[in-house]
């Protein structure tokens, strides 16, 4: 302030004649008093100018001992008169007395204010803190105006690019808020959007709602500390973090409302609260649009956090793994990465197995404790004060997948208040609900609740008796999931292997009487899993859920016919994964089991795997007595083929398919037909099993020549109105129909479209999961790429063919690629090397006794032995091709040969 302007307003200062009056004196006099302090530099005075003016706004309060407030307010202000007088006209600094005087005055003030009339006033700690604070903002002005001379006077060595305009807009307030987070990654999106929410209104009320450990004070801080914020809102932004803690005690709720309603009341100021949960505390108009609660970190954003902290900089194969325990929880990809920085991993995975959430959870506080931080949301008052909601929790901590609010209604829960559960769960952020309309709990939260909060029994036993319904268990092998059940499993897939997983846990102590009581039906379980090893996705999973079933099942008081089908489940995984001889060693228990018992349907299954293995190992006349074996069982029995439904019927296909794999095409179309005659005749009519024998027919009138046969066409076009049923099934359907029209059009000559609906039934999912399927088609695509002269992709596709029949140990597959591959070395002129491949794959069809490819082998090594002029050889070769093709049916292929021949004979 000019010298002039202050002598000025010094004279406007009276003597004040009443209270009202006393109070605008004093705060004009605190404030002049502040802008000496500013003007002149002059310590202490900056103080006592604050000291004033909470005083005064005390005063304006206070009910009790007013007099006696207002005596003491009247000395202060005749005091800070007199400090006034003696600074107004003074340019130079005050001699050093006056200013050991202004400072005693100081002291003698505080002193005076600590004793009785400050204890009546109410606000002796709030003034030695307002002192303090003053003290500590004088400091910091003075250091802050040293820093800025010196970068005045030594502006060549700032960073390039730094104004004078830079420097003045530093400021020399006092901030006591904490640190701007130094790793803040992944929320730009909601600090802009808070950012322009207060840009455009300086009194916003906002609220950051979220689950512990979500972020809410780091966005808050980082909003703080933005440049732009601070430009705006210096002098008047609150930030009430935490605000649940008050909140949420249901007592107080009311009052804690009213104070933040008045605190919002201030004009020019904006709010900000951090609060857990997803509810705004009322009485407030909250500022539109809403911020929405905060989610987790995107995969790449918690990437990103974990690698700044742990500094890891190679492609950790364990870390993606790793990430997916904190279900990209801030908090919980901070702990991790900390752990980090000292070890591997793969350590932490291991360690996590055993530690789960308390790995994580060595610090004091919940910004270094992750289950302190879970356990303050699970001890909440809302949560304490709703019965059930933790027993709720407990259920969702074994329900990764979540599970909607229907199907909770469905379970018949052994409590009556689920929906107001389920609705204080996600008010208190425990929960949340997805995209799908699923409600589902945070990994971290899962893992905490599991550890700390396990499920009562009774609540265990109904999550078993729902996954029991939805798995149908006692047909689970014998049936064909519809498109609606197939569904049903899919959405609950995730949460059936967590329930089945930890029951498997508590069942680890097997003399425990009380476990099945606890826990439901331990042969129901079993069964489940045995289910869900037919359902999964790759052979490796089938594989290990099928052990486990088996670990169960050679435990306790199982069923013999729970423990035959846990073996058989283990058999079947063995087998698609291409260890034939495990599996036919692990059967023979399973076998031995049923026909010690009589189980029939067991009995006849085994007989189905243990032919599928014979298929594998080439071994087709085996297979062959195996299936006629088990028609003469169902015959002894007294047991019609269509009693014993799915069990029979797949059987059947098997026999069927291993005649056409044999090439014995008139007996394979005898035991087809028949059973299509069944399905025409009995309740299967347009069932999926329908369907699957009519493709095979299509494939069978295909692979004999007959695509012009009216049969053929009927059965096309029945299949075609079925595509719409097809769809609605698992596991081979989906690639039927193309897979047919591929053949069919590659018989027409239609390479472009017989290329397409062969890729198309490639890329069938269903395809994928049977190994088996892939390389008949690989070998059509092969066929086709040859006919296009493009030889390499001919080449390349025969390659990736035989690389998948050696995975799954198939003989008969090995040996038509090799076959195939030889036309590709022929088509390329390496007559020596084709020769050689068709040889081998000769004696493999001879050894095997496949009569078309043996045929097929013995044409191209005649026709070989035609260019070269041996025709001794080719002859001899072309005739004993002659009868392995009428045994298959090649008509077309007896014609060209028996006329091939009378031309060498011409």
């Amino acid at each position: 302030m000019e010298p002039i302007k202050r002598v000025q307003r010094a004279h406007q200062l009276k003597a004040p004649s009443k209270t009202q009056d006393l109070l605008q004196y004093g705060a004009i006099a605190a404030s002049m008093l502040k802008e000496i302090a500013e003007a002149t530099g002059v310590p202490c005075l900056k103080t006592i100018a604050g000291l004033t003016t909470l005083i005064i706004q005390t005063v304006e309060t206070v009910r009790y001992n007013k007099d006696e407030c207002i005596r003491m307010t009247e000395r202060t202000y005749w005091l800070i008169c007199a400090i006034i007088n003696i600074c107004k006209n003074t340019e130079a600094e005050l001699p050093p007395d006056m200013v050991r005087n202004i400072e005693q005055f100081q002291d003698t003030l505080q002193k005076l204010l600590s004793y009785h009339a400050l204890d009546v006033f109410g606000v002796q700690s709030h003034v030695i803190t307002a002192v303090t604070l003053a003290e500590m903002q004088e400091n910091a002005s003075r250091r802050h105006q040293e820093l800025m001379d010196v970068l005045s006077s030594q502006q060549a060595a700032l960073p390039s690019g730094t104004t004078p305009e830079d420097l003045r807009r530093s400021s020399s307030t006092l901030s006591l808020l904490p640190a701007s987070p130094l790793i803040f990654t992944g929320r730009d999106k909601e600090q802009q959007e808070i950012i322009t929410i207060m840009k455009n209104n300086t009194a916003a009320r906002i609220v950051v709602l979220g689950p512990g450990g979500i972020g809410k004070t780091s966005l808050t801080l980082s909003v703080l500390h933005h440049h732009t914020i601070v430009d705006i809102f210096e002098p008047a932004l609150m930030v009430l973090d935490n605000f649940e803690t008050p909140w949420e005690i249901p007592e107080q709720r009311s009052k804690v409302e009213n104070f933040l309603a008045l605190l919002a009341n201030i004009s020019h100021q904006s709010i900000v609260l951090t609060m857990r949960g997803v509810e705004r505390p009322g009485k407030i108009r909250w500022t539109r649009p809403f911020l929405a609660p905060l989610e987790p970190l995107t995969d790449d954003a918690a990437e990103e956090i974990f690698r700044d902290i742990s500094d890891l900089n190679n492609d950790d194969p364990d870390l993606i793994e790793l990430l997916k325990l904190t279900d990209n929880l801030p908090l919980a990809v901070t702990l991790m990465a900390h752990l980090a920085e000292s070890e591997t991993c793969a350590n932490i995975l291991s360690r996590w197995k055993q530690e789960n959430t308390s790995l994580l959870s060595d610090g004091m506080d919940k910004i270094s404790n992750l289950e302190k931080s879970i356990s303050i949301s699970i001890s909440s008052p809302r949560m304490e004060n709703t019965p059930h909601a933790l027993e709720l929790l407990s259920l969702l901590a074994l329900l990764p997948d979540g599970i909607s609010e229907v199907t909770l209604l469905q379970m018949k829960l052994p409590f009556d208040n689920v929906s107001k559960c389920r609705f204080i769960l996600v008010l208190t952020s425990l929960s949340y609900v997805d995209s799908r309309g699923r409600v589902k709990a945070l990994a971290p939260i899962r893992e905490y609740t599991r550890t700390y909060h396990p499920p009562p029994n009774d609540s265990l036993q109904s999550l078993n008796t729902y996954v029991y319904q939805i798995l149908d268990v006692w047909t689970a092998n014998c049936d064909y999931p519809s498109q609606h059940r197939t569904d049903a499993i899919s959405n609950e897939l995730g949460n059936i292997y967590s329930i089945l997983d930890y029951n498997f846990q508590i069942a680890q102590d097997y003399a425990n009487s009380d476990f099945q009581t606890n826990v439901g039906a331990l042969n129901e379980q079993v069964e489940v899993i045995i289910f869900l090893s037919y359902m999964a996705e790759d052979p490796i999973k089938a594989l290990n859920i099928a052990r486990k079933a088996v670990s169960m099942a050679t435990h306790g008081s199982i069923e013999i016919h729970v423990q035959c089908r846990a073996f058989a489940a283990l058999s079947h995984a063995l087998l698609n994964s291409g260890y034939i001889n495990n599996a036919l060693h692990v059967l023979q228990e399973p076998e031995d089991l049923s026909r010690a018992t009589g189980n029939l349907y067991c009995e006849i299954f085994c007989i189905r795997i243990h032919v599928r293995a014979y298929a594998y190992l080439g071994k087709f006349q085996e297979a062959i007595m195996l299936c006629n074996h088990a028609a003469q069982i169902c015959d002894a029995s007294g047991v019609k083929p269509s009693a014993l439904e799915p069990v029979f019927m797949n059987l059947t296909l098997v026999h069927g398919h291993i005649l056409f794999l044999k090439s014995e095409y008139r007996h394979c179309r005898e035991v087809w037909q028949k059973l299509f005659e069944i399905f025409r005749s009995e309740y299967l009519h347009d069932t999926l099993p329908h369907a699957v024998v009519l493709h095979n027919l299509i494939d069978l009138d295909i692979a004999t020549g007959r695509t012009a046969d009216p049969q053929m066409q009927i059965n096309s076009q029945k299949l075609q109105s079925m595509a719409e049923l097809l769809s609605c099934y698992q596991l081979g359907c989906t690639h039927l129909l193309p897979w047919s029209w591929s053949q069919i059009y590659f018989e027409k000559g239609d390479l472009k479209n017989a290329a397409l609906q062969c890729l198309e039934s490639l890329r069938s999912p269903s395809t994928w999961q049977i190994e088996e399927a892939r390389p008949p088609r690989l070998h059509l695509l092969g066929d086709i790429y040859l006919q296009q002269q493009e030889k390499d992709h001919a080449m390349n596709t025969y390659i990736l063919s035989i690389v998948i029949a050696h995975k799954i140990q198939d003989k008969l597959y090995i040996h038509q690629a090799i076959r195939r591959i030889g036309d590709a070395f022929l088509a390329l002129d390496d007559i020596t090397t084709a020769i050689s491949l068709f040889e081998t794959a000769l004696e493999g069809f001879t050894e095997m006794d496949i009569h078309r490819g043996r045929g097929e082998c013995m044409i191209r090594l005649g026709d070989v032995a035609h260019v070269r002029r041996e025709m001794g050889k080719a002859r001899s070769l072309w005739t004993d091709a002659i009868p392995l093709f009428q045994k298959s049916e090649q008509g077309k292929e007896v014609i060209k040969y028996e006329n091939r021949l009378q031309m060498l004979e011409m």
